[in-house]
């Protein structure tokens, strides 16, 4: 009896060591490529192949860690082998939001002759928190 229930409390720990390692080994913010951070607010991106069904896209998510709304704003650069677009983008984000996906305006496919996205980068990223944005009178 007493060798069975050092058995079940070495597999117990063998369990738990082995989940919480591998939550260790996960990214927080899972397949989410880092793109940028800047005053609490962080930019992460995902490529889709044919996203489309023929060309390259990509979607991008905005985490704002802060207590208060921010202003962002940046251009997002897309290169392939040949071609470079950029894309200026802005908007709020309210306290601790995130927004993403096509619905929030951040998905785009910048190339539609089916051109490869060879690289996604970001420019001029602006944080400003949304107190300190002049209020039209």
């Amino acid at each position: 009896m007493f060798s069975r229930w050092i058995k079940f409390i070495f597999v117990l720990a063998f369990l738990l060591h082995t989940k919480s390692f591998t939550q260790e080994l996960m990214p927080e913010h899972g397949p989410w490529t880092f793109l940028f951070q800047k005053d609490s607010v962080t930019a992460y991106f995902i490529w889709y192949a044919k996203a489309d069904n023929k060309n390259d896209g990509v979607v991008v998510k905005l985490v704002n860690l802060n207590n208060f709304k921010v202003n962002y704003k940046f251009d997002l650069i897309f290169l392939s082998d040949t071609l470079k677009h950029i894309i200026k983008v802005e908007g709020i984000l309210k306290p601790n939001e995130t927004k993403t996906g096509s619905s929030q305006g951040l998905f785009w496919v910048p190339f539609k002759n089916g051109n490869s996205i060879s690289d996604v980068g970001i420019h001029g990223f602006t944080i400003v928190p949304n107190s300190k944005v002049s209020q039209p009178q």
